[in-house]
């Protein structure tokens, strides 16, 4: 489940949605998720099977940056006021850029599974690592050097996302959509189905 857009084609939107624009899309496979950097037209695309995209133009032209091996696989992405990209792997945990993904560098303090599925950041811009493989979830509050765990390490989290007061929202398998308004001592079930929210 991704509550991200993803789509065949990347759309950028002007004049709070009055108008869309169509865009390009890396030559890949497919894009599983995007981020965009505030106040500027720098887009980066996480793809299925081809690494990490980035255009600095609204999506207009792509060149890919790998990160620092080509053997690692990109799952999500995330970015915060500063410009600095967060990029979670299959296997090899966070990886953080500060130059557009020209060179990256990992951020596996306090990570004890480094199979990373979702991300997100909050208002204050903490990061929020969502693990697979029953990999649980992990908080940073020093945009990453070190992270710590917020349990759930039962389930996979395949989607985050943290509102405006800094309620948590995951999807775990087996169990849906849940909350945390109290950095994950205590979560709640929202009452959606899990087969909808799965079709």
């Amino acid at each position: 489940l991704f509550l991200l857009c993803v789509a065949i084609c990347v759309l950028s939107i002007n004049s709070f949605a009055a108008t869309w624009n169509a865009a390009t899309t890396p030559q890949t496979a497919s894009v599983t998720n995007f981020v965009h950097a505030e106040s500027s037209s720098k887009i980066f695309a996480v793809t299925a099977d081809d690494g990490v995209y980035r255009s600095f133009d609204g999506g207009q032209n792509w060149n890919r940056c790998l990160l620092t091996q080509e053997t690692q696989v990109a799952t999500c992405a995330a970015i915060n006021k500063k410009g600095n990209l967060y990029i979670g792997t299959i296997s090899d945990g966070v990886f953080m850029s500060t130059d557009d993904g020209s060179s990256w560098t990992a951020l596996p303090n306090g990570m004890t599974n480094k199979g990373i599925m979702s991300m997100a950041i909050d208002k204050n811009q903490n990061l929020y690592a969502g693990g697979w493989l029953e990999g649980g979830l992990y908080y940073s509050s020093n945009e990453g050097q070190n992270w710590i765990s917020l349990g759930l390490e039962n389930h996979d989290l395949t989607t985050l996302f943290v509102d405006t007061k800094s309620t948590i929202y995951a999807y775990a398998d087996q169990v849906g959509l849940i909350y945390s308004n109290n950095l994950g001592a205590k979560w709640d079930t929202l009452d959606i189905p899990v087969n909808y929210l799965t079709d």
